[in-house]
Parts: C-alpha cells; sequence; structure tokens
C-alpha cells in the first residue's frame, strides 16, 4: 500500500508485509489505534484461498475472544476498495520472534511463564463449544513471530488466519497452509492438521526460547521437512536449561504422537510444576563439620550471649507483623469483592444514557473497563461481572429507543440528540462488533449529525452513503428514508424522490404528519421558484417553451398551497403561502407581457443605385 489512507482508516506505519499486508492504523470512526490487515483481491488462487482462510479466522477470532479476553478482538471485516481487510485489536509489544532475536536465549523461568499462557490460550481454542456439541479449533500456525508480548510479559496470539474448526466426529482437517519449521510430522506426511499440531508447534517455540534458535534447521524447505519427518530427537539444550524443562521439551517433541501430552491442560499443567519447584542447589563439598564438645563441670556456667535478650521483643513484633499481614490478605480480597459487587450493582441498573447528563455514561464506561479489562490476581477468585451485560444492554436500548421511537411519537429527528446517541452505539460495538441493527443505527446517526451541522467533515453526499447504509441494515425502519426525503427536500430539490421516500416510510408504519406535509411542500415550492425563473431566461421567440414552464410552475404552487393551508396557522406555513403570492404575482406579469402581440420594427432601408456614370437614392419605409 502506498497510500496513507485506506477508507477511514489512517495508515501510520507497516507492521508486516506477506500475501497480507499487515498495517498500524488510527480508525477514525472509533477514534483509536488498531491493526489493519489487508489483501488485494488479486485473481489468483492463492490470494483466494488467503481471503478466505482471513474471513474464516475472523470469525472464529470473534467467538473465542467472547469466551476468553486473552484473545484479541476482532472489530470488522469485508471488502473495500477491491481489497479484504480486518480490523483487530491493537496489543502494543513486541513478538516473541522479535525478543529472541534481540535476547538472544530466555531464561528458563520465563520462557516456561510464556508458554503456559500459550497454553492457556490453547486450551480456549481446543475446547470450544458450539450449539451444545465440542468443537475445536486449531490455530494452525503456532510460532514466535504470531505470539504478542506485552511490556508486563502479558501474551496473546496473533493471527487466526489458517484457523480452522474440526467437525464433530472428527479428530482431523486438512489445511496446506503453515510454517514448515513448526508443522509436526503427521502434518507433513499428509496435510493433516489436529490438536497435536498446536501442540507441537509449541514445542518447538519452547526449544526455541531457551536455545535461541528453531530445533530443525536445513538448506532447503524439502531437507527440513525430511528432517522433521524423521522423528529424531533435536540436538541438546543447553546445559544451564533444567533438567525438569528439558523433560517437559522432549516430551513435547517425541516421535510418536503417544508419547506426547495429549492435550494443552495436560502441558500447561507440566509448565506449572516446573514454576511451582523450588530451584535446584548443589549440595556443599569440601567440607567438615566439627561438632564442639561440651565444657568441663568444673568450670564457672557461660552466660548467655547478648543477642538472645533480643528475642523478647521480637517475638511479639513478628506475632504483630504477621497478624497485620494476616488481616491485609483477607482485607485485601474483601475490599475488591465488595468494589466488584457496588460497581455490577450500578451498571446493572436500568438506565438511559441519552437523557441522563454525559457523566453518567462516562462513569459507567469506566466501570465497565474496570470489570472487563482488569488484571487484578483477585478477579479469577471472585467472578462477579453480571454488569457486563446490563450495561451492554443499556448502550442498545438507549440508542433503540430513540430510532424506534421517532415513528411513534412523531418527534422531530433534526432534534434528537444523536452525539449522544452515537457514543452510545461506538461503546455497544466497542464490546460486541457482530451487531447489524446498532451498526445501522450509527449509520443513521452519522447522517443526522452531518445534517445537524455536527460534523465538520460531513457533505451532501457523505449524508446520503450513510443513510443508504443505515437502509441496507435497517429494513424494517422508516427513519433512514426520512433523512433521505430531507436531503431530497432542501439539498437537491427532487420532489419525486423525496416523495419516494415518504411512501416508504409510510409502507414501514410512519404515519404521514404535519412536518412531512411540510417538507414535501417545501419541495413543490421550491421546484415552482425554479421553473418560474426557467421560463424567465427563455427567449422571447421561444414562447411555447416558456409556457410549458409557466404552466408547469403554477401547477406546482397550487399543489404546495394546498399542502401549506391544510397544515394550519403555523409562521413557517404563513410565510411560506406570501411567498407563494408574491411568486405568482410575478408569474401574472410575465403571461401578460407575453400575451401582447409582436408588432414588427419598421426600418428605414437605403439603397444607392448608379447606372451610366448618374447615381440616385431610392428610400424604402
Amino acid at each position: 500500500m502506498r497510500q496513507a489512507r485506506f477508507g477511514r482508516f489512517e495508515i501510520v506505519r507497516r507492521l508486516s508485509r506477506s500475501m497480507t499486508d499487515v498495517y498500524l492504523a488510527r480508525d477514525t470512526l472509533r477514534q483509536q489505534t488498531v491493526v489493519l490487515k489487508i489483501i488485494e483481491n488479486c485473481h489468483s488462487a492463492g490470494a483466494q484461498a488467503a481471503v478466505e482462510a482471513e474471513a474464516r479466522g475472523a470469525r472464529l477470532q470473534q467467538h473465542l475472544h467472547a469466551r476468553n479476553h486473552r484473545i484479541l478482538r476482532v472489530y470488522e471485516w469485508g471488502d473495500m476498495e477491491d481489497c479484504f481487510f480486518v480490523v483487530l485489536e491493537y496489543f502494543a509489544g513486541r513478538t516473541l520472534s522479535d525478543v529472541i532475536a534481540a535476547e538472544g536465549r530466555i531464561q528458563a523461568g520465563r520462557a516456561a511463564a510464556l508458554a503456559r499462557q500459550v497454553c492457556l490460550q490453547l486450551e480456549t481454542l481446543h475446547e470450544f463449544t458450539w450449539e451444545g456439541r465440542r468443537t475445536p479449533i486449531i490455530h494452525g500456525d503456532i510460532k514466535p513471530s504470531n505470539i504478542q508480548i506485552g511490556d508486563q510479559d502479558e501474551l496473546k496470539l496473533l493471527d487466526f488466519g489458517i484457523a480452522k474448526i474440526i467437525k464433530p466426529g472428527h479428530d482431523l482437517t486438512q489445511h496446506q497452509m503453515g510454517s514448515p519449521s513448526y508443522c509436526s510430522p503427521e502434518r507433513i506426511a499428509d496435510g493433516r492438521v489436529d490438536v497435536q499440531a498446536d501442540l507441537w508447534a509449541l514445542g518447538v517455540s519452547l526449544y526455541e526460547m531457551l536455545a535461541g534458535v528453531p530445533p530443525f534447521q536445513a538448506e532447503s524447505t524439502r531437507q527440513l521437512e525430511k528432517q522433521i519427518e524423521a522423528r529424531q530427537p533435536p540436538p541438546p539444550l543447553p546445559p544451564q536449561c533444567p533438567s525438569m524443562l528439558r523433560a517437559i521439551v522432549a516430551k513435547s517433541l517425541a516421535g510418536p504422537v503417544a508419547n506426547r501430552y495429549a492435550t494443552a491442560a495436560a502441558l500447561g499443567c507440566a509448565l506449572e510444576e516446573f514454576l511451582a519447584a523450588p530451584l535446584p542447589t548443589k549440595a556443599p563439598q569440601g567440607r567438615t563439620v566439627v561438632r564442639a564438645s561440651a565444657p568441663p563441670r568444673e568450670l564457672a556456667p557461660v552466660k548467655p550471649p547478648q543477642p538472645e535478650k533480643k528475642r523478647d521483643w521480637l517475638t511479639p513484633m513478628a506475632a504483630l507483623l504477621a497478624g497485620v499481614l494476616a488481616g491485609l490478605l483477607l482485607f485485601v480480597p474483601v475490599a475488591y469483592y465488595l468494589r466488584q459487587l457496588e460497581m455490577n450493582r450500578a451498571l446493572g441498573q436500568r438506565k438511559d444514557y441519552v437523557r441522563l447528563p454525559a457523566s453518567a455514561l462516562a462513569t459507567d464506561w469506566q466501570r465497565y473497563k474496570t470489570i472487563a479489562h482488569g488484571n487484578s490476581r483477585w478477579s479469577d477468585l471472585f467472578p462477579s461481572r453480571s454488569g457486563e451485560s446490563a450495561f451492554h444492554n443499556n448502550l442498545l436500548a438507549s440508542a433503540d429507543n430513540v430510532v424506534s421511537g421517532l415513528p411513534l411519537n412523531g418527534g422531530d429527528p433534526l432534534r434528537v440528540n444523536w452525539t449522544r446517541v452515537r457514543l452510545c452505539l461506538l461503546y455497544a460495538l466497542e464490546i460486541d462488533p457482530n451487531q447489524p441493527r446498532a451498526l445501522g443505527e450509527l449509520h443513521l446517526a452519522n447522517g443526522y449529525l452531518i445534517l445537524q451541522g455536527k460534523r465538520q467533515a460531513g457533505t451532501q453526499d457523505a449524508a446520503l452513503r450513510e443513510f443508504r447504509r443505515a437502509q441496507a441494515l435497517l429494513p424494517r425502519s422508516p427513519v433512514p428514508h426520512l433523512g433521505l426525503a430531507h436531503i431530497y427536500v432542501y439539498s437537491l430539490h427532487n420532489v419525486g424522490a423525496a416523495r419516494t421516500e415518504f411512501h416508504h416510510a409510510q409502507t414501514l408504519g410512519l404515519r404521514l404528519g404535519p412536518r412531512e406535509q411540510q417538507q414535501e411542500a417545501d419541495a413543490l415550492l421550491y421546484r415552482a421558484e425554479t421553473e418560474l425563473d426557467q421560463a424567465k431566461r427563455t427567449p422571447t421567440r421561444a414562447r411555447r417553451e416558456a409556457t410549458v414552464w409557466l404552466r408547469r410552475a403554477q401547477n406546482d404552487f397550487q399543489d404546495a398551497r394546498i399542502l401549506y393551508t391544510a397544515i394550519g396557522n403555523s409562521a413557517h406555513a404563513t410565510t411560506r403561502l406570501s411567498r407563494i403570492d408574491q411568486a405568482q404575482n410575478e408569474q401574472q406579469k410575465l403571461e401578460a407581457a407575453w400575451q401582447r402581440p409582436v408588432r414588427a420594427k419598421s426600418h428605414m432601408v437605403l439603397l444607392k443605385v448608379r447606372y451610366l456614370g448618374n447615381s440616385a437614392e431610392l428610400r424604402w419605409q
């Protein structure tokens, strides 16, 4: 991509380039930094396969994030500007491959902790259930470059582009894509992918963390595949690696499948045991311990050493400190739990954020983020998150009450607080992007904000696009048609198109009222004035054409007068009727001027005739 912009996304920099180009970008709609993956829609089989793989991976990753917040969120995906794109959550940090390249070998405890985090996310994939049935998802491309590490060593898996669901009743699936260095022997042999494919790749990645290089290396891909298919043990790990961790790596990369870990949970438990085990210490060598003999009886008893007196006050102090620590250990989780309960109670109340002050929405959004994205180690002990779904429902209901209520109460869409409606929808879509109705209402809010003049970048064409997108996503709502009709009346002066939108709104349950009658009358008045102006500019010799324009203007003025009169005594109708009277007076004067007979103008013609040297002048009147 050479462009600095892709649709609404402002490109910051390229992160990687292959068949899928990955960029760091700024989403101007959500006002946040995102990761943008783009595939150019070439007609080659490889590009089409990549597009299908990325679309499938985006759908799977979206479902997985709902079950495990450690998995990156997918905001949306689709086609734009002849490209396929996926928008993902941006997780700041470095890939594991970058860490290995910069630091070399990773300390054993840190490597085991990182591998344990990968196991936790693989458990979510491999234990995935759909419609009540276990349907494991295989990531299919576990490797250091697809493992992102944050500043605090928190970890997230990247690139679900080749992830695939194993169908119920099957243990394997076919897949031809993957990185050869991290492919299991079975996958290289026949292309089949199962849970063992992810576990093998994790074992290879753990070896690479400890050794600084992959376990299998060759000059060509074919030689590499033969080396892996041979199922021979990899070169020994460095001697600094603890024996317990060496055994875990050896079992992960064992030749026979039966000798490996059966599940991600089993591998994770082995890593936990290693992390919990005490560090090995060497027994002291070369020292002789000499015990002191008892003192002779005749010697005076030795006075107790001075330090013994300290025990008199150290013991109570230690007890006091122990009591304080015990109190803190009891107080901290209880305080956390009570705070969680209070936030859930506040979020669980039914609220209309469009009517409430803006501070209410801002406060509850901070509460939600604290509960949903908190990293407290107590959150697993007290998983109280009942307020999350209630808050999400309140956001959707606040926006939907406005959109659904407009046709019922006859409210004016231009008087709605669309800024607040839009903010509610943005928050709701950030929680769950897969909501077509909320996305349609967001386009509707954008369109009306343009009409209200509250979006500086908004134009007439932009408002039309927003309302048409809203119409496509909200096929049963008449409100998008009202927005389109407003543009056709006051911007394009297209009476026919405006009447069509009013008709569509009426068939969807909207009862047309004085506001819609006024808009139709305004459209007729604008068109009549345009027709009268066209008649004025018509040359006198084209009297027939001018007569046609005058007749059209007269009909539209009359129709507009009927509608304004039916509305009643309103300031707007009175002003418009006065405007019609003035225009019709001009029309009558113009018709009267054209009805006068046209007299031919007299011309004096002087003709000089010269014949045989004599000249004469002849004049005709």
